[in-house]
């Protein structure tokens, strides 16, 4: 994994998902441009082990600063429920058809009503052993 690369094809893609990650991308003159351009360093002093700090500098001298302490999706910065389905859908598809799709989020989305996890499994992967049938 290369920081360069996925702060670069981020900014040229608005995501650094899978997709983000293939050949094609990797040869996108922009991408390798930028890619030549970024610096990385640790700063002493962030606020948490997982605080990032990103500075970008234009060619007319402007200057931004951005810092992230609590990264979404964490207890402090929570995913809210369109946040979740949509990071979910766009992870699943092209792995799961949109039938399963639907009802696996449905699944996750009642977690605390499933009494085996094996239900999910079987929603994803197929049939799943049992440990009764898997002892026999």
């Amino acid at each position: 994994m290369s920081l360069p690369y996925a702060v670069s094809v981020s900014f040229v893609e608005g995501n650094a998902f899978l997709e983000q990650f293939s050949e094609e991308k990797l040869k996108d003159a922009r991408v390798q441009k930028l890619s030549e351009m970024v610096e990385s360093q640790t700063i002493d002093g962030l606020p948490r082990d997982v605080s990032c700090r990103m500075e970008v500098t234009l060619k007319d001298g402007s200057h931004y600063i951005t810092q992230v302490d609590y990264p979404k999706g964490s207890m402090q910065n929570p995913m809210t429920p369109d946040e979740r389905r949509a990071k979910f859908t766009k992870l699943s598809s092209g792995i799961l058809d949109e039938d399963k799709q639907r009802r696996v989020e449905k699944s996750i989305f009642d977690l605390e009503k499933i009494e085996d996890v094996s239900e999910i499994l079987e929603l994803v992967v197929g049939r799943v052993n049992s440990r009764d049938e898997a002892s026999s």
